[in-house]
């Protein structure tokens, strides 16, 4: 059975009984919340910053670690250039993302916005350069080096090596020089 106390309610003062509440009734409780009881597009708009000089309309509220702004709406967690779009266009049909033109994670501007598939988002980022995708030797599991993928690929090209001769040659896999050779990977030498 819970403990109860006497004290005073938060909001208005009346003394009561609790279990362990800070207000007396759901009344007070939402009079002392007021910002959290407010409809979305406002709370939304008090956050948002529209006298940016390139264009951009940009969230100054809680941020993720990539700059996407986020709120909560019903007790969830909503990306703010996602509504801010629906709020311009209406919903998002299902397994589409929210792009930006302006390349900028923190703007909610819905001009700057549009939609695109996985797919379209993933060469968005590589067109903008934002791909983090480490390449050739940069990545951190690879085992050669840019110059060791062009000296395979002219001993096979050269017909100086087979495919199981480079694989002990270089102590990689027997898939790895098949890829190397048919540009599967290593694409960009």
């Amino acid at each position: 059975m819970p403990k109860i106390y006497k004290q005073n309610c938060k909001q208005c003062k009346k003394y009561y009984e609790s279990s362990g509440q800070y207000f007396c009734s759901y009344i007070c409780f939402t009079k002392n919340n007021k910002g959290r009881h407010k409809p979305p597009e406002e709370r939304f708009w008090k956050k948002v910053n529209k006298n940016s000089k390139n264009g951009c309309w940009e969230w100054f509220g809680c941020v993720n670690k990539k700059g996407y702004g986020g709120f909560y709406i019903n007790g969830n967690t909503c990306r703010v250039h996602r509504f801010s779009y629906e709020l311009k266009y209406g919903k998002i049909p299902n397994n589409l993302h929210v792009l930006h033109h302006c390349d900028n994670p923190p703007c909610v501007n819905p001009n700057h916005l549009f939609l695109g598939t996985p797919q379209d988002n993933v060469m968005d980022r590589c067109l903008k350069g934002r791909s983090n995708a480490s390449r050739g030797e940069k990545q951190h599991s690879s085992k050669l080096i840019s110059e060791q993928v062009i000296e395979i690929r002219k001993l096979y090209k050269d017909k100086i090596c087979t495919r199981i001769q480079l694989v002990k040659k270089f102590n990689v896999s027997y898939s790895t020089i098949c890829q190397i050779i048919d540009r599967r990977i290593w694409n960009h030498i």
